[in-house]
């Protein structure tokens, strides 16, 4: 196992696009943290964990997300997955890898990301922001988005190894996330609430948000299905 995590994180470390799409899903989310203290707010006083939910776009986490659909897409692409194969054929160990690796890549960008928001945040009111508080609650924040993250990531893996294709898993879990879970609840909500409430991605962010722990079983138990339906595939499959 250590050998293959050791070239799956070979394999991640020497790809300039590991470091460049963390980094612009960061920038995003610095950019719109220094946007909102320009504009101002109407209030007193803001939460530092409404301004992080505010500031944290999906945006963000789609460029942070993207090396879990490298790590799969880029291999299928390239036909570089044969070599893998030959070189590791414990396929159940190639698969974990492949999901480790860029999940410690994403926490920590993601933990980065949170802390400069917090920043920004704590340099708010020097610049006429109006106070804001709960900055005990960042590092509790900051591991919940780290985590939803993780999870988005690992819906972007299963749907790229499912499909083959890299594209397909960037957008589809941001397609599904951002317009189909939003317009199937502007018509369930009324009649059916409780669907509405195993939408996983929206649960996600309320999750981030309230720190509920039920909030994020939809989202925990999608990926588990997705990832377990795309272990098989990999394991079954020829490459």
């Amino acid at each position: 196992m250590n050998r293959v995590l050791a070239y799956e994180r070979v394999r991640a470390t020497t790809l300039k696009s590991t470091y460049f799409f963390p980094l612009i899903g960061a920038a995003i989310a610095w950019a719109a943290s220094i946007l909102f203290i320009a504009m101002g707010a109407d209030v007193d006083e803001v939460a530092l964990s409404d301004f992080i939910g505010q500031a944290f776009t999906p945006l963000s986490a789609v460029f942070l997300t993207i090396p879990f659909a490298q790590a799969f897409g880029q291999e299928y692409r390239d036909g570089t997955i044969r070599l893998a194969l030959s070189e590791f054929p414990k396929r159940t160990s190639l698969f974990a890898a492949k999901l480790i690796i860029p999940a410690a890549i994403a926490f920590i960008a993601t933990v980065i990301t949170i802390a400069g928001i917090a920043l920004i945040a704590a340099l708010g009111p020097s610049f006429g922001y109006v106070q804001i508080t709960g900055f005990d609650a960042a590092l509790a924040v900051a591991l919940r988005e780290a985590a939803f993250v993780v999870l988005w990531g690992l819906l972007v893996a299963a749907i790229t190894a499912l499909t083959r294709n890299m594209a397909a898993g960037i957008a589809g879990v941001l397609v599904w996330g951002l317009i189909a879970e939003n317009l199937l609840a502007l018509f369930l909500i009324d009649r059916f609430p409780a669907v509405v409430e195993l939408f996983p991605i929206g649960q996600g962010f309320a999750w981030v948000q309230t720190g509920q722990t039920d909030l994020i079983l939809p989202m925990v138990g999608t990926a588990l299905i997705l990832t377990a339906a795309s272990y098989w595939k990999f394991v079954r499959t020829d490459a």
